[in-house]
C-alpha cells in the first residue's frame, strides 16, 4: 500500500525547509558571526593601539593588515544580509499567505518586493567587486596580474618557480627561500 502526502503538505514542507535552512538559519548565523567579528575587531584595535603606544610597530602593522581583511569581510557580509533578509521575510510572508490562507499582505506587493530585491541582488555584484577593489591590495594586485598585465604568463611562470608566491594568496613571507 502506497501512501503519499498531499500537494499542500508537500509545499508547506518544502518551503518551510527552504525558509529555515536556506534563508532564516544562514542569515541568523551570519548576523551572529558578524557581531562576533565586530567584537573581535574592536578588541584587536585596542590591542593595536596598545602596541602602537609601546612603539612595537611591526606587530602593529600585522594587526592592521588583519583588521582590514576583517573589515572587508564584515562589509561584504553586511551587504549580503541587507539583501537576503528582506528576501527571506518576503518569502516567509508569501508562503504563509499561500499555505495558511492568511491575508498578510497584498499579493502584488509581495511580488513587487521580490522583483526589487532580486534587482538589488544583481546590483550587489558590482558593489562587491568595488568593495574588494577598494579594500584589498592583494585583490587589486591579483586582478591587475590576471587582466591588465600583458605579460601575465611570464609573470606567473616566474612566480610559480618560487614557493614564495601564490596567485591566490599572494606573496608568502614565512619562508627563507630566495626568489629565482
Amino acid at each position: 500500500m502506497t501512501h503519499s502526502i498531499g500537494e499542500d503538505a508537500y509545499y508547506i514542507i518544502y518551503y518551510g525547509f527552504r525558509i529555515i535552512f536556506v534563508h532564516m538559519g544562514p542569515c541568523a548565523l551570519l548576523v551572529l558571526l558578524n557581531v562576533l567579528l565586530f567584537k573581535a575587531l574592536k578588541k584587536a584595535q585596542r590591542k593595536r593601539e596598545k602596541l602602537f603606544n609601546e612603539n612595537r610597530k611591526s606587530e602593529c602593522i600585522k594587526i592592521r593588515d588583519s583588521n582590514s581583511t576583517t573589515i572587508m569581510l564584515i562589509v561584504i557580509v553586511t551587504v549580503f544580509l541587507m539583501l537576503e533578509i528582506p528576501l527571506a521575510v518576503t518569502t516567509l510572508l508569501h508562503v504563509m499567505q499561500n499555505a495558511l490562507s492568511l491575508n498578510i499582505a497584498d499579493y502584488d506587493y509581495l511580488n513587487t518586493t521580490i522583483l526589487f530585491t532580486n534587482f538589488f541582488i544583481i546590483l550587489s555584484y558590482p558593489i562587491n567587486f568595488a568593495i574588494y577593489c577598494g579594500m584589498s591590495k592583494q585583490f587589486r594586485q591579483t586582478f591587475t596580474d590576471l587582466f591588465l598585465d600583458n605579460n601575465y604568463t611570464a609573470t606567473v611562470a616566474h612566480r610559480e618557480c618560487s614557493s614564495r608566491y601564490s596567485a591566490v594568496n599572494g606573496p608568502r613571507t614565512s619562508t627563507n627561500e630566495t626568489i629565482l
